[in-house]
Protein backbone atom coordinates (compact mmCIF):
# COMPACT_ATOMS: atom_id res chain seq x y z
CA UNK A 1 0.00 0.00 0.00
CA UNK A 2 1.39 3.37 -0.97
CA UNK A 3 0.53 6.32 1.22
CA UNK A 4 0.25 9.79 -0.27
CA UNK A 5 0.22 8.56 -3.87
CA UNK A 6 -0.76 11.08 -6.50
CA UNK A 7 -2.09 10.82 -10.01
CA UNK A 8 -3.04 13.27 -12.76
CA UNK A 9 -6.29 14.16 -10.97
CA UNK A 10 -4.24 15.60 -8.11
CA UNK A 11 -2.46 17.96 -10.49
CA UNK A 12 -5.25 18.89 -12.93
CA UNK A 13 -8.97 18.45 -12.52
CA UNK A 14 -10.81 16.73 -15.39
CA UNK A 15 -12.12 20.15 -16.45
CA UNK A 16 -8.61 21.63 -16.42
CA UNK A 17 -7.27 18.67 -18.40
CA UNK A 18 -9.88 19.23 -21.10
CA UNK A 19 -9.20 22.98 -21.15
CA UNK A 20 -5.44 22.42 -21.54
CA UNK A 21 -6.04 19.88 -24.31
CA UNK A 22 -8.40 22.21 -26.18
CA UNK A 23 -5.86 25.05 -25.98
CA UNK A 24 -3.09 22.76 -27.21
CA UNK A 25 -5.28 21.72 -30.17
CA UNK A 26 -5.44 25.41 -31.15
CA UNK A 27 -1.64 25.67 -30.96
CA UNK A 28 -0.35 22.31 -32.23
CA UNK A 29 -2.23 19.04 -32.78
CA UNK A 30 0.85 16.86 -32.18
CA UNK A 31 1.39 18.48 -28.77
CA UNK A 32 -2.28 18.04 -27.94
CA UNK A 33 -2.15 14.36 -28.90
CA UNK A 34 1.02 13.81 -26.85
CA UNK A 35 -0.55 15.55 -23.83
CA UNK A 36 -3.68 13.39 -24.15
CA UNK A 37 -1.66 10.16 -24.31
CA UNK A 38 0.42 11.18 -21.31
CA UNK A 39 -2.59 12.14 -19.18
CA UNK A 40 -4.61 9.05 -20.07
CA UNK A 41 -1.86 6.44 -19.80
CA UNK A 42 0.04 7.70 -16.77
CA UNK A 43 3.33 7.42 -18.64
CA UNK A 44 6.29 9.33 -17.35
CA UNK A 45 7.71 12.01 -19.64
CA UNK A 46 10.74 9.89 -20.54
CA UNK A 47 8.44 6.98 -21.47
CA UNK A 48 6.29 9.19 -23.68
CA UNK A 49 9.29 10.76 -25.37
CA UNK A 50 10.72 7.30 -25.95
CA UNK A 51 7.70 6.08 -27.93
CA UNK A 52 8.32 5.16 -31.54
CA UNK A 53 5.82 4.78 -34.35
CA UNK A 54 6.19 1.02 -34.01
CA UNK A 55 4.94 1.33 -30.42
CA UNK A 56 1.79 3.04 -31.67
CA UNK A 57 1.02 1.27 -34.96
CA UNK A 58 0.73 -2.48 -35.51
CA UNK A 59 1.66 -3.74 -38.94
CA UNK A 60 1.84 -1.40 -41.88
CA UNK A 61 0.00 1.92 -41.40
CA UNK A 62 -2.32 2.98 -44.21
CA UNK A 63 -0.85 6.48 -44.42
CA UNK A 64 2.07 6.53 -46.88
CA UNK A 65 4.19 9.01 -44.90
CA UNK A 66 3.93 6.96 -41.70
CA UNK A 67 4.76 3.78 -43.58
CA UNK A 68 7.88 5.45 -45.00
CA UNK A 69 8.93 6.70 -41.56
CA UNK A 70 8.63 3.22 -40.09
CA UNK A 71 10.87 1.83 -42.84
CA UNK A 72 13.53 4.52 -42.26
Amino acid sequence: HLLNTRNADHVLSPEETIAVHEKLVEINQDSADFFWVMVNTGMRLSEGLGLSLEDVYEGEPAHEVLARLLRA
